[in-house]
């Protein structure tokens, strides 16, 4: 078990942290192992050895995890619009050469204002076709639709052929939901939700083929596992309950 009374090889400002846990690292931490246990277990893969994954508003957790715990894992790369985070991470890694962090200047109305606008020729600070992974965790919570729709052909982009790519978004089940609604207009982008039309329109745009769909459990909204094909389909598979759903909880965005 670990030692929660010590700092973690990878400690981190509490100012620098994100999420509902940023003010317990320990716990942020274990929420991180169980976001990389979770991508495994719908994969049907048993380790990230020999995987190279890029983490698109990677924040901390992961990386604290993989190195914390020590994931087997070919290689991370942490993007994020914060400068301050990413020389963080950079000089907390301590030179590790399966991780690196880089600064990825994105217009983000929350987050980084002053950033670049994304157009349709933008792309990753990142070679195309060259990760087995990409994550976007609570990233899509934060787009509007325009950005979203540009954010997924970027990541397509990254991925090698049959490469997967797992993200989160709030989504609207409902019938008759707006396609977009920015929750929150006094925050804006704080929660941004799509109507399950809309998003899974927006993903099959881009040129994502579907492999699975699920509801939120207690570590991630509702997720979307896609992969990267010449020809995908457009089918999209039944949503996969959870416990979490059934015993009547729902995340709050």
């Amino acid at each position: 078990m670990t030692d929660q009374l010590r700092e973690p090889r990878l400690s981190i400002p509490v100012e620098l942290r994100r999420g509902a846990l940023r003010g317990d690292q320990w716990k942020s931490i274990e929420s991180g192992r169980a976001l990389v246990d979770n991508f495994l277990a719908l994969a049907e893969w048993e380790s990230l050895a020999n995987k190279k994954v890029l983490d698109i508003g990677c924040g901390v957790k992961i990386a604290q995890a993989i190195l914390e715990y020590d994931l087997p894992i070919g290689h991370y790369h942490g993007l994020d619009i914060s400068t301050d985070l990413i020389d963080a991470l950079n000089e907390g890694a301590g030179g590790d050469d399966r991780v690196e962090f880089t600064f990825s200047d994105i217009y983000n109305e929350l987050y980084n204002p002053n950033g670049e606008q994304l157009t349709d020729t933008s792309q990753f600070p990142i070679a195309p076709a060259s990760v087995d992974v990409a994550w976007a965790f609570s990233v899509f919570t934060h787009l509007n639709s325009e950005d979203t729709k540009h954010t997924l052909r970027m990541a397509r982009e990254c991925l090698v052929d049959g490469g997967l790519f797992l993200f989160s978004a709030f989504v609207d089940r409902s019938e008759g939901a707006a396609p977009f609604v920015d929750a929150i207009p006094s925050q804006p982008l704080k929660w941004a939700i799509f109507s399950e039309e809309h998003f899974i329109d927006l993903v099959l745009d881009s040129g994502l083929e579907i492999v699975r769909y699920r509801e939120p459990d207690e570590h991630i909204q509702h997720q979307l596992l896609c992969r990267r094909v010449d020809s995908p389909s457009r089918l999209v598979p039944d949503i996969e309950e959870t416990d979490f759903v059934r015993d009547g909880h729902a995340m709050a965005p």
